[in-house]
């Protein structure tokens, strides 16, 4: 009998193009190996949907194998399921936006895997190498209602404040879905003018923030900013000075120093990591997860181009009890386990 994988697809707002970057490879794994795809599609993936996706491939079409992405709450709720059915196994692919709970927190089942981008650890680390080695005395975090339910800026205050004491404030867009309006960043940043800008925001209301950052904000006022994530540069068009040298930072192995495709398209990137990993699952490839060397990137939006600086590590183990006790008070948060999807 042909063993059975259910994939658990998004529906795309954002990154309509994801679908395929998800199916091609599992695509060709069951081709390879004469395995069954059930791909089951759900939505914008909330946990309403992805919970019901799960149910139908646990119990109705009898899966062996489920793949997708899953908000921790919703991987929490099926936990039960996995140890009554030690014989299924679960791979929860997660752009780690979420701080996670430790083996130490949740006796994880052994048929579960968490297959992750850690983005909560390379974030932290850019808040670290942001308080240490720049210039800048303060910082304002520019996020919106959405992405502030994520662990992005948490990550960052936790490395942020590791060392250095110097102020953090943030500033919340509340825009109601479909309303693309960043003007009261604008005037937050006017008001306070940071010496450092930390931007969580993604999608259009991020496109928007950059591109129209030159007609609001005076040209002889020039913070260091930081992005959360590594940026399409193709999709970048501004002239204002800050954005000539601007800084994110991602875990090596994720993209493997092909800097070139990661300016073009680092979700991609970083969604075919997590694919890769979760087919070498399958294949029962050793998983090693330990190589979480994390390097800062120099990102240049006016002449479009992204370069590996010199300062490289990892996060200190010290971090881990603030780690630990964020991912506590998190579980209850908004965590549509998407970025932008």
């Amino acid at each position: 009998m042909k063993k059975k994988i259910g994939l658990l697809i998004p529906f795309s707002g954002e990154y309509p193009y994801l679908k395929r970057v998800l199916l091609k490879p599992f695509a060709a794994y069951a081709e390879d190996t004469g395995c069954e795809i059930i791909k089951e599609f759900i939505d914008k993936g909330t946990d309403k949907d992805v919970s019901k996706a799960i149910d139908k491939l646990f119990y109705h079409d009898d899966v062996d194998i489920i793949v997708g992405y899953a908000g921790y709450r919703v991987a929490i709720q099926m936990f039960d399921k996995l140890r009554n059915n030690p014989e299924k196994l679960f791979i929860n692919l997660s752009m780690g936006e979420i701080i996670p709970y430790t083996h130490s927190v949740i006796n994880y089942p052994l048929n579960y895997y968490l297959v992750s981008s850690n983005a909560w650890k390379s974030i932290a680390f850019l808040g670290n190498w942001v308080a240490n080695e720049l210039p800048a005395e303060n910082c304002l975090i520019c996020t919106s209602l959405y992405d502030a339910g994520y662990s992005l800026n948490e990550s960052f205050r936790i490395g942020y404040h590791s060392q250095q004491a110097k102020s953090l404030q943030s500033c919340t867009l509340n825009n109601p879905p479909d309303v693309i309006d960043v003007s009261v960043l604008y005037s937050e940043i006017i008001r306070l003018r940071p010496e450092h800008l930390h931007i969580t925001l993604c999608g259009k209301e991020l496109y928007t923030f950059i591109n129209n950052f030159s007609t609001y904000i005076d040209p002889t006022y020039i913070p260091s900013i930081s992005f959360a994530f590594p940026l399409g540069l193709n999709e970048v068009n501004s002239l204002h000075p800050s954005f000539r040298n601007t800084y994110t930072c991602l875990i090596d192995r994720i993209y493997d120093n092909n800097l070139q495709d990661l300016a073009k398209d680092p979700i991609a990137i970083i969604f075919n990591n997590l694919a890769e990993k979760a087919i070498s699952i399958l294949r029962n490839d050793p998983y090693n997860d330990e190589s979480e060397i994390i390097s800062i990137l120099e990102m240049n939006m006016i002449q479009s181009t992204i370069n590996k600086n010199a300062f490289s590590g990892s996060i200190s183990e010290s971090l881990y009890p603030q780690f630990n006790f964020s991912a506590e008070q998190t579980l209850s948060a908004w965590q549509n386990p998407y970025l932008c999807i």
